[in-house]
């Protein structure tokens, strides 16, 4: 793996994280409990990706 490729994922594991924390700070302000806690569990526990 060369360094681009690694800051690549340096930096979609840091958006990742950032964008966990935004959807679990608003959880049942602007998204819905359930769903929430269910899309961070798979997110967590990496059972989904894009």
């Amino acid at each position: 793996m060369n360094s681009e490729n690694k800051n690549k994922n340096t930096i979609n594991e840091t958006f990742s994280m950032v964008a966990l924390e935004e959807v679990e700070e608003n959880k049942n302000t602007k998204y819905d409990v359930q769903v929430t806690d269910v899309c961070l569990d798979l997110f967590r526990e990496n059972k989904f990706k894009f």
